[in-house]
């Protein structure tokens, strides 16, 4: 008797130890799952432009973390083929902050100036009145508290290339030879109008100063000379009358003792 009723209340026991058992698993079941949100797709978008040539170029626009623990878009990099738009779609299960960083890759195409502007990206998630998860996504220029318009790549042609394309498609100009045009005037006679003539005109004009300006200034030396020899002509003559006066006053003086 004492062996059926230590029996029946091992039973007893048994059985209500596993009812608090399943009942403590159930209650965790619950805890954890209201801790378990619906996922959302936090979208990071951006514009990609390309330079105002035709210029085939696959522009690699790159995102990263510094946090290993950051959800991540299934691909850290999007191509973008001339100009587009391109975006990373993350998948974020919890509310928090999540930061990444946003730049372009550069490439290879010596025609094309790369854009090297980079981004900080942040997605701010937060559970709303409705128990969903929802995300805002504030972007500053990065390692810097500006905030752009925009998330925009422009990418340009670059000046080398520019001047290279500009020589090849402007070649230096040949060296034109004028050929003489001829002009009617109203008596009928027809006048020739070369560039050349012009200069033969502009040269005989130099020329022709130059020799006025000799002209004048032989001229001026003549003149200088000319007076010089006068004032030389009036001293002789004058010396000569000089000469003649005493030679006629000693001849009157040696007549005059010859008659006394």
């Amino acid at each position: 008797m004492n062996n059926y009723m230590n029996y029946k209340k091992t039973i007893t026991y048994s059985i209500f130890g596993l009812c608090l058992i399943i009942l403590l698993q159930i209650s965790s079941l619950d805890i954890q799952a209201s801790d378990v949100y619906t996922p959302v797709d936090a979208v990071i978008a951006f514009d990609c432009k390309k330079p105002e040539d035709d210029i085939e170029v696959t522009y690699k626009i790159c995102i990263n973390s510094d946090n290993p623990t950051m959800p991540m878009p299934e691909e850290d990099s999007v191509k973008i083929n001339q100009f587009g738009k391109g975006q990373f779609k993350i998948r974020i299960t919890e509310p928090g902050t999540f930061t990444y960083h946003l730049y372009q890759e550069k490439g290879n195409e010596k025609d094309v100036k790369y854009d090297s502007t980079a981004y900080d990206i942040y997605v701010y998630v937060v559970n709303n009145e409705n128990d969903q998860l929802e995300y805002t996504v504030s972007v500053n220029y990065a390692d810097t508290a500006t905030k752009p318009s925009e998330v925009i790549f422009i990418n340009t042609k670059s000046k080398q290339s520019s001047t290279e394309k500009d020589t090849a498609s402007n070649p230096p100009e040949e060296e034109k030879t004028e050929t003489p045009t001829r002009e009617t005037t109203d008596d009928g006679s027809e006048d020739e109008e070369t560039e050349e003539a012009s200069v033969d005109d502009e040269d005989e004009t130099t020329e022709a100063k130059t020799e006025k300006k000799t002209d004048e200034s032989g001229s001026k030396k003549q003149a200088t000379e000319k007076k010089n020899a006068k004032t030389g002509d009036k001293a002789l003559l004058s010396f000569s009358c000089i000469l003649m006066i005493i030679s006629l006053t000693a001849i009157c003086l040696i007549l005059k003792r010859k008659y006394r």
